[in-house]
């Protein structure tokens, strides 16, 4: 046997008997940790998308000569808060050269793969796939940007989200129309493009992808943009192919249970529910915004595998001295009362809006765009994981479980090619991963928590 091998077995043997021998260790409630994301000075950035091990995608600003140079985004990825600008398909303009091309990270996969869309100026959008190396499951697709296709050369295209079996999923205009048609890329040798518009609909956008493949979108019938959802074969009481949900309004987004938020045409949130879950009923359950005042509309935009969502709300108040204003927040819940993020973060932070939440993963992590010193700035909150690493499945306590947790993402990181299990954010689920969790874990317990 291989001494790396003897080495593994040795600690996962370790972390194993642990978990049979020693009692919780409490921590403190829960709070957001909140980090805004690298950036140049003085630029504005987004995050768009989040992944299970907390790497997120969106785009930053350009520099340039002119001052509408700064809203010129460019894709880009952060690992452990460190800004990769990702470019644009095809030529780059030279520092200061306008007009220039464009492009955005609008999601990432659990293998680190980011897919979004890029325009060469007076050019349509095109979408994009990026890989950080060579994929396995897409042999003969270059790491680094590559074009996905549409209907006709020249069509617009935008990708905007991607399964870990490397589906990606998003919008491509009809040629004759011009109006955008829900899609499905597939890798086999070549990218094959399969259209997802239900048959009665004039129009229609896929929006996200989960795990089993499921797609939700939304499609216009006769003028009203309504849910639906896509499936490779029959689930949730639907056949193959697409349905209706009968809600009306924008999909953000669809979980490993096959429940999808969203905004109807009224303005109001929802999240859809194929089955009654707890507090969810079957069928769309309206957003609790009692933690707000003067609601005019609210969106929600990531929903993750464990219920938790996050969106921008738009709210009316009036300050203390002036005129009543309307100002978009950022909130979260968590299957109850949707509440302000900004009021659940630790103190200390000098952020002085959470302008919108995009998205949100299992390990608690929400990613959006706020203010701080008069800068629009992408930020990252962390919950449980970012105040206590120890406390690994979010539990509020360091346990044995969270042991458990972590040698099942292990093995799940080693089996699937992802890195949710990548502790020390070396980019790779190794043997260091359990070593360094095992000291967190040591530590928290010695001192009674992670509080």
């Amino acid at each position: 046997m291989p001494p790396r091998t003897r080495q593994v077995i040795g600690l996962c043997i370790v972390a194993s008997a642990l978990t049979l021998a020693l009692p919780a260790s409490p921590t403190q409630a829960q709070q957001y940790t909140i980090t805004g994301l690298d950036s140049p000075p003085g630029f504005r950035t987004i995050a768009h998308a989040v992944n299970s091990s907390g790497r997120v995608a969106g785009g930053v600003a350009v520099t340039g000569d002119d001052p509408v140079e700064s809203e010129v985004l460019n894709a880009a990825l952060w690992i452990g808060g460190s800004l990769t600008n990702l470019g644009v398909l095809g030529p780059d303009a030279p520092p200061g050269v306008l007009p220039r091309p464009a492009s955005e990270a609008l999601g990432i996969n659990d293998r680190g793969q980011v897919v979004g869309y890029s325009a060469q100026p007076g050019g349509a959008e095109q979408a994009f796939i990026w890989l950080p190396t060579a994929e396995p499951l897409l042999n003969g697709v270059p790491s680094g940007l590559s074009a996905l296709p549409g209907f006709a050369p020249g069509a617009a295209t935008s990708a905007l989200d991607i399964a870990d079996s490397c589906v990606v999923v998003g919008i491509a205009a009809d040629p004759a129309s011009g109006l955008p048609r829900a899609v499905r890329w597939q890798w086999s040798g070549a990218w094959s493009m399969l259209d997802l518009t239900p048959p009665q609909a004039q129009w229609g956008v896929a929006t996200a992808i989960n795990a089993s493949g499921q797609i939700a979108g939304y499609a216009s019938i006769d003028g009203v943009p309504t849910a639906f959802m896509w499936l490779p074969q029959p689930a949730h009481s639907l056949p193959a192919g697409s349905s209706l949900l009968g809600v009306s309004g924008v999909v953000g987004d669809i979980n490993i249970h096959g429940q999808v938020c969203g905004h109807s045409s009224g303005a109001m949130g929802y999240i859809w529910a194929p089955a009654a879950s707890p507090p969810l009923l079957e069928g769309a359950n309206t957003l609790d915004l009692s933690g707000f005042s003067s609601v005019l509309s609210v969106a929600p935009h990531g929903l993750s595998d464990d219920g938790r969502a996050v969106g921008t709300v738009l709210a009316a108040y009036t300050p203390p001295e002036g005129e009543p204003i309307t100002q978009e927040q950022a909130w979260v819940s968590t299957g109850g009362m949707a509440e302000p993020l900004l009021g659940l973060l630790q103190p200390g932070h000098s952020w002085t809006r959470l302008i919108g939440a995009t998205d949100t993963n299992s390990a608690g992590q929400i990613v959006g765009e706020g203010e701080m010193d008069g800068l629009r700035r992408a930020f990252i909150c962390s919950a449980g994981a970012g105040a206590c690493p120890a406390d690994f499945n979010q539990s509020g306590a360091v346990t044995s479980s969270d042991i458990t947790s972590f040698l099942s993402a292990w093995f799940a990181d080693l089996a699937g090619g992802t890195t949710n299990a990548d502790f020390n954010d070396s980019g790779a689920t190794t043997s260091a991963d359990i070593t360094a969790f095992l000291g967190a874990w040591f530590t928290a317990i010695a001192q009674g928590g992670c509080g």
